[in-house]
């Protein structure tokens, strides 16, 4: 899978939009994984759900593994 990197930036903050674009997914399998435990923990800013640039790009490197089974 080709992954599209935002430089070297790796401290950047996605929204479900562009996790979606680097997964491969619709917005709403995003929500829906998040949801249900099978992504990296988001980051709460108020109202609004982030995701680390650098947690994404590790996740998908290790082959997205459901972060409940990456906990036991």
């Amino acid at each position: 899978m080709e992954r599209k990197h935002a430089g070297d930036n790796t401290d950047q903050l996605l929204d479900s939009d562009q996790v979606a674009k680097l997964v491969g997914c619709h917005k709403r399998s995003v929500s829906r994984m998040a949801a249900n435990g099978q992504m990296p923990k988001s980051l709460k800013i108020g109202k609004l759900t982030r995701w680390s640039l650098k947690t994404i790009t590790e996740w998908i490197d290790a082959g997205c593994p459901s972060q409940k089974e990456a906990s036991k």
